[in-house]
């Protein structure tokens, strides 16, 4: 196998799993219009949030093979963090819903029928038997190259099988049974799948809400860039200010250095160049620029560096 499909076989496995994502999505849609069954419309809420998960995995995929940073202004990750928020956020207008259904279902509990029984059945078991084939695969390719995206798929994949059997046995038995319980487990497996579906909503909007607010840099990276002012002390005549911030994993670092007018551009530019270079090799996530200013005449020169 080649290193380039070496590389496209995971992109490809998350690919195939938006497009089951697309099918469970649309059947459970039908199912749930189709019956009156809570764990059906729960297992909706939880095919929207895998579905659309993995899509922005794809996305983050895609753009990692590409290379396409730059496209990203402020930082790498920053689209998708959004867009997983925005994802969240109705998933839990989603939850609120299901949680007055299910407050009703408690006080009147009705029989579960209608051929959406049968659909919601055979959905969640072809489901859950890909998703377990998908989560196979990803811990296949996560041994032979780990990465943070590989990781986060085949979680995903584990927990989309776990839900699909969950709601494949008490739909199995409410088609298969007849009785006065069984409208309590459909409502009990309910809410199992709304918690399920809660906790991840609520992981996605925390991690999501610290990646699209920037944040100070940690102190060791401050202590780094410190480290590498004092290293190139005789280049310059002082130092004007230093900006930092952190958004998602990248740290966007602008320096203001005052020169000595009577230096060429070219001794200027050499300063400006080991700086940034130092600072890019010692963070790796790291966006430096370096801004040199001359004390009677403002601005000399900006540069720009950006890995």
């Amino acid at each position: 196998m080649s290193s380039s499909q070496a590389h496209l076989r995971p992109e490809k496995l998350v690919l195939f799993s938006v497009v089951i994502g697309a099918l469970a999505l649309a059947g459970c849609a039908v199912a749930a219009l189709s019956s009156n069954s809570l764990t059906i419309k729960a297992d909706l809420l939880n095919a929207v949030l895998a579905f659309s998960g993995d899509a922005v995995l794809l996305g983050a995929m895609r753009i990692v093979r590409n290379a396409r940073w730059a496209a990203l202004d402020y930082g790498p990750g920053k689209i998708e963090n959004l867009g997983s928020f925005l994802v969240a956020l109705v998933m839990l207008l989603g939850l609120v819903g299901l949680g007055i259904q299910l407050l009703g279902a408690v006080r009147e509990p009705e029989p579960i029928r209608g051929i959406g029984v049968l659909i919601g059945l055979i959905v969640s078991l072809g489901f859950c038997s890909c998703d377990t084939w998908l989560w196979r695969q990803a811990c296949q390719a996560y041994r032979r190259s780990p990465s943070p995206l590989l990781d986060a798929f085949r979680r995903a994949s584990l927990n989309a099988a776990l839900v699909g059997g969950m709601a494949a046995v008490t739909l199995g038995l409410s088609l298969f049974f007849h009785g006065s319980w069984l409208p309590y487990l459909d409502i009990f497996t309910a809410i199992v799948l709304g918690m399920f579906a809660a906790h991840h909503a609520h992981q996605i909007i925390r991690h999501s809400l610290r990646d699209l607010v920037d944040q100070a840099i940690a102190e060791p990276l401050q202590i780094i860039i410190n480290r590498h002012l004092v290293q190139h002390f005789e280049s310059y005549l002082h130092l004007e200010g230093v900006r930092s911030r952190c958004a998602g994993s990248t740290v966007f670092i602008e320096i203001f250095l005052g020169f000595d007018p009577q230096q060429s551009i070219g001794q200027i530019q050499g300063t400006v160049d080991m700086l940034r270079a130092g600072l890019e090799r010692d963070i790796p996530s790291a966006r430096v620029s370096v801004i040199p200013r001359s004390h009677d005449a403002g601005l000399l020169r900006p540069h720009v560096g950006t890995t």
